[in-house]
């Protein structure tokens, strides 16, 4: 694992993979590296690049952490390793770190569930 929360390009709404609400629908599963204290929420919105969390207890930003996304609809679930990127009252955000593409795909194939054409 590494010591410090790496660093990702710069995106855009035009540059960005489509992020959509899925609140209700992905369970999460959050263990804080090297502590084991474990949180526990719903994802409120997803992309392959992260998500943000719905959650009573919350992690410190830029805390290593491993998840588990349970895919409510599918019964799909996958396991990844991230960094907190931020937390507030409501929860907390994360970003993914090398999420493996097989994973990535089940994110999009989820995604494109949500996502509203105009």
């Amino acid at each position: 694992m590494r010591s410090s929360r790496p660093k990702t390009p710069v995106t855009t709404p035009e540059t960005r993979e489509p992020r959509v609400h899925v609140y209700g629908n992905v369970g999460v599963e959050i263990r804080m590296v090297g502590d084991g204290m474990d949180v526990c929420g719903w994802a409120k919105t997803l992309n392959t690049g992260g998500m943000s969390i719905v959650s009573d207890e919350r992690f410190p930003a830029n805390v290593e952490c491993e998840f588990r996304l349970n895919f409510i609809d599918d019964g799909d679930a996958i396991d990844g390793h991230g960094w907190v990127v931020y937390a507030n009252g409501n929860g907390m955000a994360i970003q993914f770190d090398n999420l493996p593409e097989p994973h990535r795909e089940i994110i999009r194939g989820y995604v494109s569930r949500y996502t509203v054409c105009a």
